[in-house]
């Protein structure tokens, strides 16, 4: 049995696959009574942080004009703490710059929940199988067992909640809202790109941009 061997496999499987980024769609809801198909989108990330703002708004409006779909940054036309602004503020900002580009629709992210917890993975041994050959029977291929020890242990994960909601901005309605989950981005620009990629397809499948289905 070659229990050390094993356990530095195992060591290094655990390593190797601790850094992935993913982003998964917690709901979905849309008016059914919208008839969607909107042709210009501002994007509007509410955060107080500008880096974390921009580099949102920025992907978001690259992935959906991607769509064929005319996206413009409410961050060229809103500045300021938005996090930190009341809803009536907020709102007149948002109407002045829908005023002035001329949007149909505007996408709002809001971070909801930002942490980090620890997760316990207990020990585990299993016996792999390894083919031999044996030169002693015609270089017959035998199997032999190995006991193969992974150990216990602790995986820090990042867990990033995000609303988005799409506003169509003649009625004032909220026509299209998901939640999602982003679980271990390895930095902002990892983070904001792989939800990009999950969030702007879905809101294309469910035919609220012009460049839609």
């Amino acid at each position: 049995m070659n229990i050390k061997q094993g356990f530095i496999t195992a060591a290094m499987v655990v390593l190797g696959g601790c850094a992935t980024t993913t982003t998964d769609l917690l709901s979905v809801a849309l008016d059914k009574e919208s008839e969607g198909h909107f042709e210009k989108v501002m994007v509007m990330a509410i955060s107080d942080n500008e880096q974390v703002r921009l580099t949102v708004e920025q992907s978001l409006s690259a992935k959906i004009a991607g769509t064929g779909t005319e996206t413009v940054n409410a961050s060229d036309y809103v500045s300021g703490h938005l996090a930190s602004m009341d809803k009536d503020e907020l709102r007149g900002k948002a109407a002045e710059a829908i005023a002035a580009n001329g949007a149909d629709a505007v996408l709002v992210t809001t971070l909801i929940d930002n942490s980090v917890r620890d997760e316990y993975t207990p020990p585990q041994v299993n016996q792999v199988a390894i083919p031999v050959v044996e030169p002693r029977f015609g270089n017959y291929v035998g199997m032999q067992y190995d006991t193969v020890m992974m150990p216990g242990y602790f995986t820090s994960l990042q867990e990033v909640y995000i609303q988005t909601t799409l506003f169509d901005t003649a009625t004032g309605k909220a026509v299209w809202k998901a939640q999602s989950k982003t679980i271990n981005p390895v930095s902002l620009e990892d983070g904001v790109e792989n939800f990009t990629g999950v969030m702007v397809p879905r809101l294309q499948r469910d035919g609220m941009l012009s460049g839609g289905n």
